[in-house]
């Protein structure tokens, strides 16, 4: 069986190509080590990374995506 269940696009092309997990972990392993790695890119993350970068870190975001909740939420009421 190709597969049982969900699976993502990055597992079926991981399938398809046996070599791709290695290609990503090399990509990986080449890039440089950063000063500063901010964990969310919700508003937090991107201050922390913005403020980061200004003071001349080497900085990584690592997110599912950027803007967090607030980029999702329609209206926000206090």
């Amino acid at each position: 069986a190709f597969s049982v269940g969900a699976i993502s696009v990055v597992e079926v092309l991981n399938k398809l190509d046996k070599n791709a997990a290695g290609r990503q972990a090399e990509q990986l392993n080449q890039k440089s080590v950063f000063d500063m790695l901010v964990i969310g890119g919700g508003p937090a993350g991107a201050a922390a990374a913005i403020y980061s970068a200004r003071k001349g870190l080497n900085t990584g975001i690592v997110a599912e995506k950027f803007g967090g909740q607030v980029a999702e939420t329609v209206g926000i009421e206090n």
